[in-house]
């Protein structure tokens, strides 16, 4: 057999504080079945020091490059790779993530033993520190209750982006429709049509969390704006895509559905309790963050459904 070509594919907007421990981490993956690895990074034209910090990588090892693909966006991003880079897999994931040593390993076995399926979902997490992730990595938890539904039901409703892999052929004929602004949802449920679909707990990444409460705002604010964008877009293909109307459905009920229900507790409980609330909202970081998170989700939503985002991606860390 041929060895198997992959492509991890990195978007980045001003993410010199995240992209070195990335690309140390990408070197350090073992990769025992001596595969054809390249990590490209698509850059947003960042005004800080990622490219100068990307390209001292790349000067030292070809397995590491840099491209910039103007100001499209994420999605605009990929699927500029998608039209120029030829591989067998694309990996796609984030900058602020951390694979487990293994990921390549494991990858390659997922992609043998499932004879070569469209889609692959590996196991993350969020974390606020790194040590919590390393322990994540030495556990065997199951996957996130969202995507212990989707193994279930055998479909996806889009994934995370800590780690997920797309076969190549999967993803053909996805750029002559238009790009959504910033949201890779769409890619993965698009190369899912098939349902073969390959999800692995052992696949393990992490992504570190945003500790500020600013940049919190602003990053979950965008991906509503990104998931209001992309269930247009689906529903503008539904001809294409008829049975992707369970992913749009499950994605609406999995992002809209456990706020409302929080805020319909509180919009019917007595004044002293909500004050009570409202005082440990205000106390601890985790509750400030959910309602953050809420305000947030619904603001980008009706923005993005009710208006035409920039497609500009407009992100800070």
């Amino acid at each position: 057999m041929n060895k198997i070509k992959i492509s991890i594919l990195i978007c980045t907007l001003n993410e010199e504080k995240a992209i070195t421990e990335r690309i140390k981490n990408i070197l350090s993956l073992e990769n025992n079945n001596n595969a054809h690895i390249e990590a490209i990074i698509l850059d947003n034209n960042s005004t800080d020091r990622t490219k100068e910090i990307v390209n001292e990588f790349a000067s030292m090892n070809d397995k590491i490059k840099y491209i910039n693909t103007g100001s499209i966006g994420k999605c605009g991003s990929l699927y500029f790779a998608f039209e120029q880079v030829v591989t067998d897999y694309f990996l796609l994931t984030d900058a602020n993530v951390y694979f487990k040593k293994n990921t390549i390993n494991t990858l390659i076995k997922s992609i043998t033993s499932s004879n070569f399926p469209d889609l692959i979902i590996g196991n993350t997490r969020i974390y606020s520190s790194f040590v919590q992730g390393i322990n994540f990595f030495n556990s065997s938890l199951n996957f996130p209750i969202r995507f212990a539904i989707e193994k279930f039901f055998k479909f996806s409703s889009g994934a995370n982006g800590a780690c997920y892999a797309l076969r190549s052929s999967s993803i053909d004929g996805i750029t002559k429709y238009r790009t959504t602004r910033n949201d890779d949802f769409v890619i993965s449920v698009y190369a899912s049509k098939s349902n073969k679909i390959c999800f692995n707990k052992d696949l393990m990444a992490f992504e570190l969390e945003e500790l500020e409460m600013q940049p919190v705002f602003q990053r979950k604010y965008r991906d509503a704006l990104g998931h209001a964008d992309a269930l247009k877009w689906l529903l503008g293909n539904r001809d294409h895509f008829p049975k992707f109307f369970k992913a749009v459905f499950f994605r609406l009920f999995y992002w809209t559905i456990p706020s409302l229900f929080i805020l319909f507790i509180l919009f019917f409980m007595p004044l002293n309790y909500f004050l009570i609330i409202f005082v440990l909202t205000i106390a601890f970081q985790k509750t400030r963050e959910l309602i953050i998170k809420i305000l947030a989700l619904y603001l980008g939503l009706f923005k993005g459904i009710f208006f035409t985002p920039k497609t500009s991606w407009d992100t800070k860390r």
